[in-house]
């Protein structure tokens, strides 16, 4: 049996909020054949001395030949409280979830922001537009890959100075 999967990590939700939202009902067009994109960003940052995670999530909706023109969109911060958060950081300053950790963190920012999106467009001509259910694994892998064992450039940034740093994480 896994390690990991017999004893996860412990974490809490500490803070869930909407910090912007905008729908545009005049680009509505009343056509069933007009395909909608859906498109999703993230950011993930951490306070260390306070055990805090954020994982920020960005979902906007735009027609498929118009991804100029937006529809609706929202940002959620998701807060969490991980328990010895230095414990995760490996020596070049890069927190490093288990997979199971990460892909359930960003399984309920998925499902916050969701929520969220569907009460905000209650009520518009886009109250219809509802994120159906999406693979946790794979948008986790997909935004950290670095955390699944691959290659990857990850940029750090101090908040202290805003400045930038670039680490190559290895693949085990």
């Amino acid at each position: 049996m896994n390690k990991a999967a017999s004893n996860p990590v412990q974490f809490s939700i500490k803070r869930v909020r909407d910090t912007y939202f905008q729908v545009n009902e005049s680009l509505f067009i009343p056509d069933a054949s007009k395909s909608i994109a859906i498109e999703i960003g993230h950011q993930l940052g951490f306070n260390i001395d306070s055990n805090i995670t954020k994982l920020e999530i960005k979902i906007y909706f735009h027609y498929l030949d118009q991804p100029q023109q937006i529809l609706a969109d929202i940002q959620v911060e998701n807060y969490y409280e991980i328990p010895q958060l230095a414990s995760f950081r490996n020596k070049d300053g890069v927190i490093l979830f288990p997979k199971e950790l990460i892909i359930r963190i960003v399984d309920l920012s998925i499902s916050h922001t969701r929520a969220l999106f569907a009460k905000n467009l209650s009520g518009t001509l886009f109250q219809e537009m509802i994120i159906q259910e999406v693979n946790p694994e794979g948008f986790a892998e997909q935004f950290f890959s670095y955390m699944f064992d691959k290659d990857a450039v990850v940029a750090l940034t101090n908040t202290t100075d805003n400045s930038t740093k670039e680490v190559v994480v290895k693949k085990k």
